[in-house]
């Protein structure tokens, strides 16, 4: 929101969030975020304060792609480019299927479309341990 605007829950829950996925590109997978009011009831006016306790730096630790063929698993794994030990960065998964990951995925769509069978579901789970500091990344071909 800008000074003078009209306050607003769901943007200002939005913008909570965008702060959480910027920690999150960082290794900071569990960012605690504690606004506080501050209101001046004479200019009818709110002003937040924003305390951020950003958490332990997580890692990289491996990726696992589980219910694709081996081939396609191994070719998924030679092209993740998040490599283990490297600051984990929460938006990276997202960004693999949208760029390297594509062909591997497309192909499998247009094989089961073919085949008269739905398109596949694909899930990204991270499984982040707290005493190594460490996320594994398991990627699901589903149905």
């Amino acid at each position: 929101m800008k000074p003078g605007e009209t306050a607003n829950g769901k943007k200002f829950d939005k913008g909570l969030m965008e702060v959480q996925k910027a920690y999150g590109t960082h290794g900071h997978i569990e960012p605690h975020t504690d606004p506080t009011p501050e209101f001046d009831d004479a200019a009818s006016k709110v002003t937040f304060k924003l305390a951020v306790n950003e958490g332990p730096q997580y890692r990289m630790g491996t990726v696992e792609f589980k219910g694709f063929t081996a081939d396609d698993a191994a070719t998924l794994g030679k092209k993740w480019g998040l490599k283990s030990g490297e600051v984990y960065d929460r938006s990276y998964a997202g960004r693999f299927f949208l760029s390297e990951a594509a062909g591997v995925t497309t192909q499998i769509a247009n094989e089961r479309d073919s085949e008269g069978k739905p398109r596949p579901n694909i899930d990204s789970r991270e499984v982040p341990n707290r005493q190594t500091l460490i996320v594994n990344v398991v990627i699901e071909l589903k149905n």
